[in-house]
């Protein structure tokens, strides 16, 4: 057969049977919870916009838009300077001024291999950054061999043992339920990130692609690779649904060094097209995305809230793709011999003017601007001599 998924993750040479620290998990109840929860919020949107009123609106958007924002006390690369805790900085020449409208949500493609004893790996994760003020939205994707320091978990508590470093995927493996794996994830990429605060997500079982793309009657892209399981051949046009849009997401072989960097560019290419159409659906409906939200919630799990969920969809609706930037982190696989698993090493200057670019802006060209005042100085000094001199 063909098709060929993620390795099984095992944490340190464990059995995959054995939790990490012993014990059994207790996840179901809150995976069930969670997934009624979503449910409940698309219901109570569609409340909201057909029955409260624009007050109401207009009260869970400016919730929503307040409950988002977090204040960020970042962290500051080597290479860059700062006298006020990272506000303003210094890097390569350049003075940048933290944006103070932002807020971050963690998107995570939960590979479904969920068990008593381990949560799985996610191998899909993007985060979305969001200028409150301006509507401006990244999306930097996150290769999910990327290395990091994650905090391991015990089994039934939220207790942190030590920081190791592995795969940004494993970090999903590490907490009681989904919620808390969820939530490790983002702290995982928020230490990568300067610790820019990443306080919500969003997590897709990959069962929920398949759904996702018939919400929206397919999603036609140009096939980047050959894709065997579903019969796709490189450079053909295809409009995705059911299986096919599953395997084309989600399919990649192992053993193949960094294939996974090539299933990103898939998934990067899909998501693309797939909010494309939805926000020309959704222009002239609103209720497709509150449609699009019900037809995977029994395969997904959050943490946002009515508020947020109404005033994020708002800020779609408003933008579109106009102000979507889809950035990937730098940096360079390599093949562990040791371990025999792939690793991608970020290139951090690179990593950190993304970073900078997505959550700060460049003040104006100092030089310029003395330039310029200097130059108007002196025809201010000139047209005074000259009417003296009339």
């Amino acid at each position: 057969m063909d098709l060929v998924f993620d390795e099984v993750f095992v944490p340190y040479g464990r059995d995959p049977g054995e939790h990490p620290e012993g014990g059994r998990r207790h996840g179901h109840a809150h995976r069930k919870h969670a997934k009624r929860r979503i449910v409940a919020i698309v219901l109570a949107s569609l409340c909201v916009v057909a029955l409260a009123g624009a007050g109401a609106v207009a009260l869970a958007l400016n919730m929503g838009k307040a409950n988002l924002v977090q204040e960020a006390e970042v962290e500051v690369e080597q290479g860059a300077t700062s006298e006020d805790n990272g506000k303003t900085v210094v890097f390569d020449g350049v003075t940048y001024r933290q944006k103070e409208h932002m807020t971050s949500i963690l998107l995570l493609g939960h590979d479904g291999r969920t068990t008593d004893e381990l949560n799985g790996q996610t191998d899909f994760v993007m985060l979305l950054a969001v200028d409150t003020e301006s509507g401006q939205m990244d999306l930097v994707s996150i290769p999910r061999d990327t290395m990091v320091q994650v905090r391991t978990t015990y089994s039934n508590t939220d207790e942190y043992a030590e920081l190791r470093d592995m795969q940004v995927a494993a970090a999903f493996a590490y907490g009681s339920d989904l919620n808390h794996s969820a939530l490790n994830v983002c702290d995982a990429v928020s230490r990568m990130l300067y610790n820019v605060p990443i306080n919500y997500y969003y997590v897709l079982n990959v069962k929920g692609i398949g759904p996702l793309a018939d919400a929206v009657g397919g999603v036609t892209v140009e096939a980047l690779m050959d894709v065997k399981p579903a019969h796709i051949v490189a450079g053909q046009t295809y409009t995705l649904t059911g299986q096919q849009a599953y395997y084309y997401v989600q399919y990649r072989d192992i053993n193949q060094h960094a294939s996974a960097f090539g299933r990103l560019d898939r998934q990067k290419q899909f998501l693309k097209a797939y909010a494309a159409k939805a926000f020309a659906e959704a222009k002239g409906n609103p209720a497709v995305i509150m449609g699009i939200i019900d037809a995977v919630s029994a395969y997904s799990t959050t943490n946002i809230g009515l508020p947020e969920m109404t005033y994020l969809a708002q800020v779609f609706l408003e933008h579109g793709m106009s102000d979507l930037d889809m950035l990937t982190l730098e940096g360079e696989y390599v093949h562990n011999n040791e371990t025999g698993y792939a690793e991608y090493h970020l290139n951090r200057d690179a990593v950190y003017q993304t970073f900078l670019n997505v959550y700060y802006e460049p003040l104006p060209d100092q030089a310029t601007a003395q330039e310029a005042g200097e130059a108007s100085e002196g025809a201010s000094n000139a047209k005074t001599v000259s009417e003296a001199n009339t």
